[in-house]
Protein backbone atom coordinates (compact mmCIF):
# COMPACT_ATOMS: atom_id res chain seq x y z
CA UNK A 1 0.00 0.00 0.00
CA UNK A 2 1.07 3.63 -0.52
CA UNK A 3 2.50 5.82 2.18
CA UNK A 4 -0.84 7.58 2.80
CA UNK A 5 -3.14 4.78 1.72
CA UNK A 6 -5.34 4.94 4.82
CA UNK A 7 -5.96 8.67 4.53
CA UNK A 8 -9.49 9.64 3.52
CA UNK A 9 -9.66 12.91 1.60
CA UNK A 10 -12.53 14.51 -0.28
CA UNK A 11 -11.87 15.54 -3.89
CA UNK A 12 -14.69 18.05 -4.14
CA UNK A 13 -14.62 21.71 -5.05
CA UNK A 14 -11.66 23.30 -3.35
CA UNK A 15 -9.50 20.24 -2.77
CA UNK A 16 -7.23 19.74 -5.72
CA UNK A 17 -3.84 18.07 -6.01
CA UNK A 18 -0.73 19.47 -7.66
CA UNK A 19 0.78 16.27 -9.06
CA UNK A 20 4.32 17.65 -9.17
CA UNK A 21 5.70 20.70 -7.40
CA UNK A 22 8.93 21.80 -5.73
CA UNK A 23 8.03 23.00 -2.26
CA UNK A 24 11.34 21.65 -0.94
CA UNK A 25 13.41 24.18 -2.87
CA UNK A 26 15.83 25.59 -0.24
CA UNK A 27 15.43 29.09 -1.68
CA UNK A 28 11.74 29.32 -0.74
CA UNK A 29 11.68 27.89 2.77
CA UNK A 30 11.41 31.28 4.47
CA UNK A 31 8.36 32.02 2.33
CA UNK A 32 6.70 28.60 2.52
CA UNK A 33 3.80 29.56 4.83
CA UNK A 34 2.68 32.23 2.38
CA UNK A 35 3.05 29.86 -0.57
CA UNK A 36 0.92 27.25 1.18
CA UNK A 37 -1.69 29.86 2.11
CA UNK A 38 -1.98 31.05 -1.51
CA UNK A 39 -2.25 27.46 -2.69
CA UNK A 40 -4.96 26.62 -0.18
CA UNK A 41 -6.95 29.75 -1.05
CA UNK A 42 -6.87 28.62 -4.68
CA UNK A 43 -8.22 25.22 -3.65
CA UNK A 44 -4.93 23.39 -4.26
CA UNK A 45 -4.57 21.67 -0.90
CA UNK A 46 -2.59 18.54 -1.74
CA UNK A 47 0.96 18.46 -3.03
CA UNK A 48 3.22 15.80 -4.52
CA UNK A 49 6.79 17.04 -4.10
CA UNK A 50 9.28 15.94 -6.73
CA UNK A 51 12.53 14.67 -5.24
CA UNK A 52 15.83 16.13 -6.49
CA UNK A 53 18.64 15.12 -4.12
CA UNK A 54 19.22 13.92 -0.55
CA UNK A 55 19.15 17.52 0.72
CA UNK A 56 15.75 17.96 -0.89
CA UNK A 57 14.43 14.74 0.72
CA UNK A 58 15.26 16.04 4.20
CA UNK A 59 13.37 19.27 3.57
CA UNK A 60 10.40 17.30 2.27
CA UNK A 61 10.20 15.43 5.56
CA UNK A 62 10.09 18.72 7.47
CA UNK A 63 7.29 19.99 5.22
CA UNK A 64 5.32 16.79 5.70
CA UNK A 65 5.69 17.13 9.47
CA UNK A 66 3.99 20.53 9.18
CA UNK A 67 1.23 19.71 6.69
CA UNK A 68 0.68 15.99 7.22
CA UNK A 69 -1.18 13.75 4.74
CA UNK A 70 -1.64 16.60 2.26
CA UNK A 71 2.07 16.33 1.44
CA UNK A 72 3.23 13.30 -0.55
CA UNK A 73 7.01 12.95 -0.50
CA UNK A 74 9.16 11.50 -3.28
CA UNK A 75 12.76 10.36 -3.18
CA UNK A 76 14.58 10.64 -6.46
CA UNK A 77 17.76 11.89 -8.05
CA UNK A 78 16.90 14.44 -10.69
CA UNK A 79 18.79 13.83 -13.97
CA UNK A 80 20.19 17.35 -13.79
CA UNK A 81 21.61 16.70 -10.32
CA UNK A 82 23.00 13.34 -11.42
CA UNK A 83 24.68 14.91 -14.45
CA UNK A 84 26.50 17.51 -12.36
CA UNK A 85 27.56 15.26 -9.48
CA UNK A 86 30.49 12.87 -9.10
CA UNK A 87 29.90 9.17 -9.52
CA UNK A 88 30.83 8.47 -5.91
CA UNK A 89 28.31 11.05 -4.67
CA UNK A 90 25.62 9.53 -6.88
CA UNK A 91 26.37 6.07 -5.50
CA UNK A 92 26.20 7.37 -1.93
CA UNK A 93 22.91 9.13 -2.66
CA UNK A 94 21.43 5.94 -4.09
CA UNK A 95 22.28 4.14 -0.86
CA UNK A 96 20.39 6.83 1.04
CA UNK A 97 17.52 6.51 -1.44
CA UNK A 98 17.27 2.80 -0.68
CA UNK A 99 17.04 3.55 3.03
CA UNK A 100 14.52 6.36 2.60
CA UNK A 101 12.24 4.83 -0.04
CA UNK A 102 10.03 2.75 2.29
CA UNK A 103 8.60 5.84 4.02
CA UNK A 104 8.20 7.95 0.86
CA UNK A 105 5.06 8.01 -1.28
CA UNK A 106 6.94 7.66 -4.57
CA UNK A 107 10.28 7.23 -6.29
CA UNK A 108 11.06 10.31 -8.32
CA UNK A 109 11.70 12.40 -10.00
CA UNK A 110 14.03 10.13 -11.94
CA UNK A 111 14.74 9.63 -15.61
CA UNK A 112 16.73 10.72 -18.62
CA UNK A 113 17.41 14.21 -19.95
CA UNK A 114 19.11 14.52 -23.34
CA UNK A 115 18.87 18.29 -23.65
CA UNK A 116 22.21 19.76 -24.70
CA UNK A 117 23.25 20.95 -21.24
CA UNK A 118 23.02 17.42 -19.79
CA UNK A 119 23.97 15.27 -22.77
CA UNK A 120 27.68 14.50 -22.36
CA UNK A 121 28.97 10.94 -22.38
CA UNK A 122 29.51 10.87 -18.62
CA UNK A 123 26.14 12.48 -17.95
CA UNK A 124 24.37 9.87 -20.06
CA UNK A 125 26.13 7.02 -18.28
CA UNK A 126 25.36 8.39 -14.82
CA UNK A 127 21.73 9.13 -15.65
CA UNK A 128 21.23 5.59 -16.92
CA UNK A 129 22.94 4.12 -13.86
CA UNK A 130 20.82 6.19 -11.48
CA UNK A 131 17.49 5.64 -13.17
CA UNK A 132 17.98 1.88 -13.50
CA UNK A 133 18.68 1.72 -9.78
CA UNK A 134 15.55 3.77 -9.08
CA UNK A 135 13.40 1.57 -11.32
CA UNK A 136 14.49 -1.50 -9.42
CA UNK A 137 13.91 0.19 -6.07
CA UNK A 138 10.38 1.24 -7.06
CA UNK A 139 9.48 -2.42 -7.51
CA UNK A 140 11.26 -3.54 -4.36
CA UNK A 141 9.64 -0.84 -2.22
CA UNK A 142 6.28 -1.07 -4.05
CA UNK A 143 6.19 2.63 -4.91
CA UNK A 144 4.91 4.50 -7.97
CA UNK A 145 7.41 6.28 -10.20
CA UNK A 146 7.64 9.94 -11.17
CA UNK A 147 9.52 10.15 -14.47
CA UNK A 148 11.42 13.10 -15.92
CA UNK A 149 12.07 12.47 -19.62
CA UNK A 150 13.43 15.03 -22.09
CA UNK A 151 14.38 14.06 -25.64
CA UNK A 152 14.83 10.45 -24.52
CA UNK A 153 11.44 8.76 -24.68
CA UNK A 154 12.57 5.78 -26.74
CA UNK A 155 15.46 5.12 -24.34
CA UNK A 156 13.19 5.49 -21.30
CA UNK A 157 10.59 3.13 -22.71
CA UNK A 158 13.31 0.57 -23.40
CA UNK A 159 14.37 0.77 -19.74
CA UNK A 160 10.78 0.44 -18.55
CA UNK A 161 10.44 -2.71 -20.62
CA UNK A 162 13.75 -4.06 -19.40
CA UNK A 163 13.00 -3.59 -15.69
CA UNK A 164 9.20 -3.70 -15.74
CA UNK A 165 6.40 -4.27 -15.40
CA UNK A 166 5.70 -1.75 -12.66
CA UNK A 167 2.48 -2.72 -10.85
CA UNK A 168 2.17 0.65 -9.11
CA UNK A 169 2.72 2.60 -12.33
CA UNK A 170 3.29 6.30 -11.88
CA UNK A 171 3.34 9.43 -14.01
CA UNK A 172 5.44 11.07 -16.69
CA UNK A 173 5.72 14.57 -15.32
CA UNK A 174 5.82 17.71 -17.45
CA UNK A 175 4.94 15.74 -20.57
CA UNK A 176 5.26 17.65 -23.86
CA UNK A 177 5.34 14.82 -26.39
CA UNK A 178 3.01 13.43 -29.01
CA UNK A 179 -0.15 11.36 -28.50
CA UNK A 180 1.72 8.33 -29.85
CA UNK A 181 4.47 8.62 -27.23
CA UNK A 182 1.87 9.20 -24.54
CA UNK A 183 0.14 5.96 -25.49
CA UNK A 184 3.38 4.03 -24.98
CA UNK A 185 3.56 5.21 -21.38
CA UNK A 186 -0.14 4.63 -20.81
CA UNK A 187 0.24 1.03 -21.97
CA UNK A 188 2.86 0.60 -19.26
CA UNK A 189 0.64 1.95 -16.49
CA UNK A 190 1.72 5.60 -16.35
CA UNK A 191 -0.44 8.71 -16.25
CA UNK A 192 0.47 11.71 -18.37
CA UNK A 193 1.04 14.79 -16.20
CA UNK A 194 0.35 18.10 -17.93
CA UNK A 195 1.93 21.28 -16.69
CA UNK A 196 2.56 24.89 -17.58
CA UNK A 197 3.66 24.10 -21.13
CA UNK A 198 -0.06 24.19 -21.92
CA UNK A 199 -0.02 27.93 -21.13
CA UNK A 200 2.73 28.78 -23.60
CA UNK A 201 2.65 29.61 -27.32
CA UNK A 202 3.55 26.68 -29.52
CA UNK A 203 3.80 23.28 -27.80
CA UNK A 204 1.68 21.87 -30.61
CA UNK A 205 2.28 18.22 -29.80
CA UNK A 206 1.51 18.71 -26.12
CA UNK A 207 -1.77 20.47 -26.90
CA UNK A 208 -2.75 17.76 -29.35
CA UNK A 209 -2.02 15.13 -26.73
CA UNK A 210 -3.89 17.08 -24.06
CA UNK A 211 -7.03 17.10 -26.20
CA UNK A 212 -6.85 13.49 -27.39
CA UNK A 213 -6.24 11.70 -24.09
CA UNK A 214 -9.15 10.45 -22.01
CA UNK A 215 -9.82 12.29 -18.76
CA UNK A 216 -8.82 9.22 -16.74
CA UNK A 217 -5.34 9.25 -18.33
CA UNK A 218 -4.09 12.66 -17.21
CA UNK A 219 -3.15 14.59 -14.13
CA UNK A 220 -2.14 18.23 -13.61
CA UNK A 221 0.99 19.82 -12.19
CA UNK A 222 2.85 23.10 -11.85
CA UNK A 223 6.47 21.84 -11.62
CA UNK A 224 7.06 24.98 -9.60
CA UNK A 225 7.20 26.36 -6.08
CA UNK A 226 3.78 28.03 -6.52
CA UNK A 227 1.07 25.35 -6.55
CA UNK A 228 -1.62 28.03 -6.83
CA UNK A 229 -0.61 28.22 -10.50
CA UNK A 230 -2.39 24.89 -11.01
CA UNK A 231 -5.66 26.76 -11.51
CA UNK A 232 -4.27 28.48 -14.61
CA UNK A 233 -3.12 25.12 -15.99
CA UNK A 234 -6.58 23.66 -15.41
CA UNK A 235 -8.28 26.68 -16.99
CA UNK A 236 -6.16 26.41 -20.14
CA UNK A 237 -6.64 22.67 -20.46
CA UNK A 238 -10.39 22.87 -19.84
CA UNK A 239 -10.67 25.50 -22.59
CA UNK A 240 -8.79 23.24 -25.03
CA UNK A 241 -10.89 20.21 -24.15
CA UNK A 242 -14.18 22.08 -23.97
CA UNK A 243 -15.00 20.86 -20.48
CA UNK A 244 -15.67 22.23 -17.01
CA UNK A 245 -12.59 23.40 -15.14
CA UNK A 246 -13.91 22.11 -11.82
CA UNK A 247 -14.77 18.71 -13.31
CA UNK A 248 -11.29 18.50 -14.80
CA UNK A 249 -9.65 19.36 -11.47
CA UNK A 250 -11.74 16.76 -9.68
CA UNK A 251 -11.07 14.04 -12.26
CA UNK A 252 -7.32 14.62 -12.38
CA UNK A 253 -7.11 14.66 -8.59
CA UNK A 254 -8.96 11.34 -8.50
CA UNK A 255 -6.53 9.95 -11.08
CA UNK A 256 -3.67 10.96 -8.84
CA UNK A 257 -5.35 9.35 -5.84
CA UNK A 258 -5.44 6.08 -7.78
CA UNK A 259 -1.66 6.08 -8.18
CA UNK A 260 -1.03 6.87 -4.54
CA UNK A 261 -3.87 4.75 -3.17
CA UNK A 262 -5.49 7.65 -1.39
CA UNK A 263 -9.14 7.13 -0.51
CA UNK A 264 -11.41 9.84 -1.88
CA UNK A 265 -15.05 10.12 -0.91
Amino acid sequence: MGADSTTSLTFEKGFWWDAHCHLADPAIQDYLPGIIERSQRAGVRGWVIGGVSPTDWLIQEKIKALYGPWVLTSVGLHPWWVSQTSKSEVETALTVLDETAPKAAAIGEVGLDRSSRYDGTQARAQQKFAVEHALQMSKKADKPLILHVVQAHSQMIELLDRWGPFPRGGMVHGFTGSPEIAQEYLKRGFLISIGKGILKPGYVQLKKTAVELREDQITLETDSSEPAELIAVAEALAALRGCSQSDLLKRTSLNLSRIFEIKGT
